[in-house]
């Protein structure tokens, strides 16, 4: 289902309009978020000749660097006073105002004064998007921010070059977890399929999941603290952890993926210490939604593959989902 407040024509003549856009990041930036950003970026630039900058609160993952091959300066992470320049702002996949706020910093500020009188364009595919923004386009049956912006590209007829191929492709097979999850339909292979001799399909694989040798060692301590309830399964990292192998939060964002085929298990998640009394939580299930619960915490996601970030410590986290999710495997509260 498309939830738009703007027509594809309209959204063409408002980029003809705006003269300074700033392309905001959710909080730790994947690749298909980045991937959209980066399409995003070069339409604006080739076809409207328009002055973009990329901005990410957090860091990016040093991986996600080299694939997509950021120069330095290329991505900025303060805003300060700059956010006055430009009046034009648009948000890829940050789920819902307070979300979006936060990725800018601004959740403690005056920030309606601020934006006031910015053109904030939403773009996203998460159900629980809450259509904040001037404008809004929420594609929920695209499997990814890339494959809704495919649409947006061919309805306004923007030649589809190698270069966005590549990105179109990268966020359509990174956000299906590798063409697995449930998610991708049949029309997201049609897309893979029109674009397939336009990228190196076996390169694109590969980039995408790459690891350091420390990425694998500290997978090898999420390994050992993994634990089975109920059929709910869980781990966490600790930020010591992070520290121990050199590695950041955008290092071990998905580490989730790597218990996708664990056997005997409904849900599982992990849990992420970002600082003290700070917790990322991501949530996945196999047939059994569980959006609603990453919500109740103030994040969001699909039926199948949430996440939020919570003021409590790793095992305060654990002990406040654990009881929550058993209830919802016990009751069938779906």
């Amino acid at each position: 289902m498309i939830k738009s407040n703007i027509s594809l024509n309209y959204l063409r003549k408002l980029f003809i309009k705006v003269k300074n856009v700033l392309l905001v990041a959710h909080p730790s930036p994947d690749i298909d978020c980045l991937s959209a950003m980066k399409v995003i970026k070069k339409i604006l630039n080739d076809y409207f000749y328009k002055k973009v900058t990329l901005y990410s609160k957090d860091p990016l993952n040093k991986n996600f660097i080299e694939i997509f091959n950021f120069k330095e300066n290329e991505f900025i992470n303060k805003l300060e006073d700059t956010i006055s320049k430009f009046d034009c702002i648009i948000a890829i996949e940050t789920g819902n105002y307070k979300r979006f706020l936060e990725a800018l910093n601004l959740e403690n500020n005056n920030y309606q004064e601020i934006l006031k009188d910015k053109i904030i364009l939403n773009f996203d595919h998460h159900a629980s998007n809450d259509l904040f923004g001037s404008y809004y386009y929420v594609d929920t049956d695209a499997c990814s921010i890339n494959e809704a912006l495919y649409d947006i590209i061919v309805d306004t007829e923007i030649n589809i070059d190698e270069e966005i191929a590549k990105y179109i492709v990268m966020g359509i097979i990174s956000d299906t977890g590798g063409l697995k999850y449930s998610s991708l339909t049949s029309k997201s292979l049609k897309i893979l399929s029109e674009l397939r001799n336009l990228v190196n399909w076996s390169e694109i694989f590969y980039k995408i999941n790459k690891k350091s040798i420390n990425e694998y060692k500290i997978l090898s301590v999420f390994y050992d603290r993994l634990k089975i309830e109920e059929k709910i399964a869980y781990s966490y990292i600790l930020k010591s952890d992070l520290e121990k192998f050199n590695l950041n939060l955008e290092d071990v964002n998905n580490i989730i993926e790597n218990v996708d085929y664990l056997s005997e298990v409904e849900i599982y998640f992990s849990v992420i210490e970002l600082q003290e009394n700070k917790t990322k939580v991501s949530l996945r299930s196999r047939n059994i939604p569980i959006r609603k619960i990453a919500e109740d915490f103030g994040g969001g996601g699909h039926n199948l593959a949430a996440g939020f970030r919570i003021k409590k410590d790793p095992f305060q986290t654990i002990d406040t989902l654990l009881p929550i999710l058993k209830d919802t495997l016990k009751n069938g509260v779906f």
